[in-house]
């Protein structure tokens, strides 16, 4: 019942994806496509994730296994990314969780990502 009343954030869609609804009949024949731009703006949070996988060093500190970045940039840790990422998640997905499973199993929702 509560997953049916969820709304589902879309994804970036592709050029392709973008154009498919002006290839079939009837907007083929209404429209014409002159020209198109078509920008992806870069994830810094990607960008992040990538640059420290690519300079990561695996450390044993306290029986605790840890890859921390060797730029010495300070957000090297991979839980402060995967943090960043859930937040920007949260950003935009909490309205929607919490308007239909209730703030308490959203946060059991957020825990358990």
């Amino acid at each position: 019942y509560e997953a049916s009343k969820m709304t589902m954030p879309e994804y970036p869609k592709t050029e392709k994806e973008i154009l498919a609804p002006f290839e079939s009949e009837p907007n083929s024949s209404r429209w014409d496509i002159e020209e198109m731009v078509f920008t992806e703006l870069e994830c810094p949070i990607l960008k992040q994730w990538k640059a420290m996988s690519t300079t990561a060093a695996t450390t044993t500190t306290n029986n605790t296994r840890r890859t921390t970045s060797t730029s010495g940039d300070g957000d090297g840790d991979a839980s402060v990314v995967v943090k960043k990422q859930i937040g920007f998640c949260r950003s935009f997905m909490d309205s929607s969780l919490t308007s239909c499973v209730g703030k308490d199993k959203g946060e059991m929702f957020w825990e358990r990502v």
